[in-house]
Order: structure tokens, then sequence, then C-alpha cells
């Protein structure tokens, strides 16, 4: 610019030039100034750079450890557990046990329950909101071995991990299932009722030959039966109810037809629960021998009380340790080798319903089994 400058005056008389070169040294000098100014401040920036680095740094043993879920790469994963009714105590026991060892083992994802409340409608309802919510995972167990096929699906169909507890409903589609040995359960069940009665007498049955589940633990009942008691008649038998109302109103009936019964075999505990309230309002107790399947504390703690012989116990503490296990090596793998599974049951009876069992089935192998449309 300076140089333009000169060039520019040189039709101009001395004293204009002086004052020109004057006004362009003045000039020159300022923009020096000005680069020194820049280059300082430039250098001072950088310096602070550096001070803020070092102020900054931080030690690897000093940093917070990073979630799972940041280590594999993932966001947190939204967990639904569609359970079937939270009026049954093994329900809540399974829900406790599902949001305990998700928050053991990967503390950053979220377990979110909803009630289906025995509802078939409701459920599905429940499922396509979970869809479209986005849920990552989605634990269900079905109300109903037909009724419930079509939230199976759905689940399916919009590519999202389906895992089936404790219940059956197009299992041969879910991603995973897993449930209690419920053929050992029953087989449990009436081999004490058995010995307690000692191998023979009348006896009536609670049952639901509508579920599958349940009607693998009659098939359980009735081998044991063949192989071991087969003195012991059947002279009742109640399809279908549940509740434990149902099951005293049930149960005093047939203690008003046939005084002589001497056990009752209950599919599920809530029935056993009914069923020891009758014998004991009808003043029976010690004559009539009652066992159920879950291993609730309800039942154990009329075992401590002698108006039950026991409950075959469905291990749903491991249940959901092993559930929780491979439903993350299903997240990253997409796919199990075997994923039907199925985990031993344990008879609870006088002598060891004070014992530590809950944990029993963990030294116990997984069974796998294969499942056919």
């Amino acid at each position: 610019h300076y140089v333009l400058c000169l060039s520019e005056a040189k039709g101009m008389d001395i004293n204009m030039k002086k004052t020109w070169t004057t006004l362009m040294a003045l000039t020159m000098a300022a923009a020096v100034a000005m680069a020194g100014c820049s280059t300082s401040g430039a250098g001072e920036e950088a310096e602070s750079n550096k001070a803020t680095e070092a102020k900054t740094e931080v030690k690897a043993e000093d940093k917070p450890e990073s979630s799972k879920a940041e280590e594999s790469g993932r966001e947190p994963l939204e967990i639904a557990l569609i359970t079937k009714t939270l009026t049954i105590p093994y329900f809540v026991t399974n829900m406790e046990y599902l949001e305990q060892y998700v928050g053991e083992t990967h503390p950053e994802d979220v377990v979110t329950t909803f009630d289906s409340n025995q509802d078939v409608t409701r459920e599905l309802s429940i499922v396509e909101d979970c869809i479209t919510q986005g849920y990552d995972v989605i634990i269900l167990t079905p109300i109903d071995y037909e009724g419930s096929c079509t939230a199976v699906q759905k689940i399916v169909d919009a590519g999202i991990p389906c895992i089936l507890v404790e219940s059956t409903a197009n299992m041969e589609i879910a991603d995973m299932t897993i449930m209690a040995d419920n053929f050992e359960a029953g087989y449990l069940a009436m081999e004490g009722l058995g010995e307690a009665m000692g191998g023979e007498g009348k006896m009536v049955v609670f049952q639901n030959s509508t579920n599958p589940v349940a009607s693998q633990r009659a098939a359980g009942r009735d081998a044991c039966l063949e192989e071991k008691y087969p003195n012991i008649q059947i002279v009742n038998i109640e399809d279908g109810a549940h509740t434990v109302d149902k099951c005293f109103e049930v149960m005093s009936n047939f203690l008003i037809a046939d005084p002589d019964i001497t056990g009752a075999w209950c599919f599920q505990d809530p029935n056993a629960q009914g069923v020891a309230s009758a014998v004991k309002t009808a003043g029976l107790v010690g004559q009539v021998k009652i066992v159920g399947v879950d291993g609730s504390q309800e039942v154990c703690e009329l075992i401590k009380a002698g108006e039950a012989v026991g409950t075959a116990a469905q291990m749903v503490s491991t249940i959901n340790k092993v559930l929780v296990e491979n439903m993350y090596r299903l997240v990253e793998s997409g796919k199990l080798e075997q994923p039907n599974m199925e985990i031993p049951c344990l008879f609870i009876g006088s002598e060891n319903v004070d014992d530590d069992w809950v944990n029993w089935a963990d030294t116990q192998p997984v069974k796998y089994v294969e499942i056919k449309k």
C-alpha cells in the first residue's frame, strides 16, 4: 500500500511528497505496532490454551468408570416387562428379581413393568404402546396360550427382542423363552402329597386344563400317581378356579359333599391358600393334606403352621438371573443358539422350609428344550 501511494505522488511538489512520506511512515509504524499486538495476542492465546489443557488433564485412574452401555457402544436399554397380573405374589417376586439383577449388572438400563391384569385385550394394547414408544426389549408373561399369540407376533414383527417368561404363546417364534420345569413341579408336588397321605386315600384336584403351563404340571402329577401312588383316588376336580376366594368356595363345597377327603393337589399356591382356609374353617386341619406349586411366602407360612404339606417351588431368583444373562447375549448377538430354557424346581416341606433355598437352583444345570410348533 505504501509503494502504491508513493507512485501516485510522483506528480506532486516536494513539500507535498514530504507530507505523503511522513504519513506513510506513520502508517507503517502503526501497522508494525498492530502486527506486534496481534502476534502477542496469538502467543498469549496459545499459552492460555496450553494452561487450559493442563488444567483439564485428568489421570486415567481418576476418571469415572464408563457404563457397560458406553463400553459396548450402545445406548442404555429401555426394557418393558408385561406381566400377567400383580395380584399373584409370584409375579410380583418375578418383577422384583428382574429389576434387581438388571440393576446389579447394567445399572444404566431401565425396567418398566406393566400389569395386563389377566386381560388379553389390555395385554395387546400394552404391547402396541411399548412398540410405539420404542422399547428395546419386551419381556412378556402371556395370559393365554392362544389369545396372546397376536401380541407375541406383533413384538416379533416389530423387530424387538421378544422374551417369554413362565407362560406360553407362539413360543416357537419368540427370541427366547424361560420358565420353571413345570412337569417336574407337578410331579414333586404329587410326590410330597402322596407321601403325606400314606400312599392312599381320596384326593381333590385344582387345575387349569386351558393353560399349557398348568397342563404340564397336571401331566407331572398324573405320572407320579401312576408310578408311585395307584391307591390314591381322585374324587373331584376343579378346572379353572385360580383365586384364593374362589378356591375357598369350591373346597368348602367339596368337603360338604365328601368329608372323607384326605388330600388336595393344587396347580398353584393361591389355590392352596384358598383350600387351606376352607379346610381350617371346616375343622379338618391335619386330615386334609395340601400341596401347591410356586414356593410363595404365603404357603411357606402355612407349612410352618402345619396347615399345608408343601409347595413345589419355582426358582424365581435363578430364572431371572439366567434371563438377564441371556437377554444381554441376545441383544449383543441378535440370536441365541439355545433360546429355550427350563429351570429345575425344589419341593419345600416342613424339613427345609426354614432353609435358605432361594438360590438352590443356581448350582443346578439349566435344561435346554426344543420347542416345536
